[in-house]
């Protein structure tokens, strides 16, 4: 029997030409013969390599496909940049972690850095540039604003590579959305911080600009103020605000006055008539909302609010804005209105005593909370770290 390629006979046997050891001559010549022309025209050894060429570019192709799909299911992206070009690299995952379309053109280090929250990019920028001029390794988390407004928190783990001369030349590393997570813990630092000002205070009112400030720290927010419900007729007054030390925001407030009359459909009114929280993703586009035109001179946008009471009976409503347009988000509604709830419950020295439980109750309560959404929250991340320890197992196979 003639001497064949390995390569061909490995190809063969895919497609089950053969009979143990040996091939059949006939097999041979009908399983060659659509590709004779080709032989003919470059030979056997150049058609050899094309098709070893053809084959490894499909693997490859598989590989790839296989480690994106990893990358997708665990939320975690990879890039690259080169210094001295200037130019970026990232992956399909990476891209959608930055809200940007897959077709999409790279972004700059600079678009990028400008798209991260405010309050980060100092440290943010200073981790980078160590990173370029010192050579050292870095891993932050961060907010980051999507071209939607939608803010995301990132975990970035960065990596220098160093050229002949010693000089950082190339930085890559990875990129994850870390945003459920990070919400979770902040939730949980911001309950108990509330839960233990109200504890220690001799009235709830004294504590409610600084309750005000944890929450908008927790958010990322820039103000917000405590409405009190006049029952005769139907007014309120407001009687704390907290805000960032910002000029336009703090103008806003003064322009709105200390009274106001909700109609129903106002944020006010709807978070009384409710008695449970509500959000608006951008007060700009809320017809309903009448202090839209110095919220636009204060570049707010999305807003919360959420009622006080004490035993079923309405005292107030605390607001809340942010400088970004955002979505809903459910878990921070539900502890707004537990917020609400106990804040209202909590009065003078003289029931402190009475109330003493009920801060035992409320503490026992976020433990509760908390202990059933971590372990969700570790079972969500474990599901995602198996899957992603598979396909990336998988695709080292198909490698090798």
């Amino acid at each position: 029997m003639p001497y064949h390629h390995p390569l061909l006979l490995r190809q063969l046997k895919r497609l089950g030409l053969n009979s143990g050891s040996q091939i059949r001559e006939g097999a041979m010549a009908a399983a060659a013969r659509p590709y004779q022309p080709r032989l003919h025209r470059s030979g056997p050894g150049r058609y050899l390599l094309e098709r070893s060429q053809d084959i490894s570019s499909r693997e490859m192709q598989g590989l790839y496909d296989r480690l994106e799909e990893a990358q997708r299911i665990a939320g975690l992206g990879n890039w690259s940049y080169d210094r001295q070009e200037r130019s970026a690299q990232c992956s399909t995952e990476c891209l959608r972690i930055f809200g940007l379309q897959p077709n999409a053109s790279l972004p700059t280090y600079r678009d990028l850095s400008r798209r991260v929250h405010k309050y980060d990019r100092i440290n943010f920028k200073d981790r980078v540039d160590a990173a370029f001029h010192d050579g050292k390794e870095f891993e932050l988390e961060f907010r980051f604003i999507l071209p939607s407004g939608e803010i995301r928190w990132l975990r970035a783990v960065g990596q220098p590579l160093t050229g002949p001369d010693g000089r950082v030349t190339r930085l890559h590393g990875t990129v994850m959305d870390v945003t459920g997570r990070k919400l979770f813990e902040l939730r949980q630092s911001m309950e108990h911080t509330i839960t233990r000002l109200l504890t220690e205070s001799d009235s709830p009112v004294e504590v409610v600009p600084e309750i005000i400030q944890v929450m908008c720290e927790t958010l990322g927010w820039v103000c917000g103020a405590l409405w009190a419900l006049d029952k005769s007729n139907g007014s309120m007054h407001r009687i704390a605000v907290w805000s960032v030390p910002d000029a336009q925001v703090e103008r806003f407030y003064r322009a709105s006055g200390d009274t106001l009359q909700p109609t129903r459909t106002s944020l006010l009114g709807r978070t009384l008539r409710s008695a449970r929280p509500v959000w608006i993703n951008d007060v700009y586009k809320e017809i309903n909302f009448l202090r839209a035109v110095f919220a636009r001179e204060a570049s707010l946008h999305a807003s919360f609010a959420f009622p006080v009471q004490s035993s079923g009976e309405l005292l107030g409503v605390v607001e809340l804005f942010s400088q970004q347009v955002q979505k809903p988000d459910h878990d921070m509604l539900k502890s707004a209105h537990f917020i609400g709830a106990t804040s209202g419950s909590f009065s003078s020295a003289g029931r402190r005593k009475k109330h003493s439980g009920k801060a035992k109750r409320t503490s026992a309560h976020w433990s509760n909370r908390h202990r059933t959404a971590f372990m969700c929250t570790i079972q969500r991340e474990g599901s995602s770290t198996s899957t992603s320890a598979a396909a990336t197992a998988s695709a080292t196979r198909a490698k090798s």
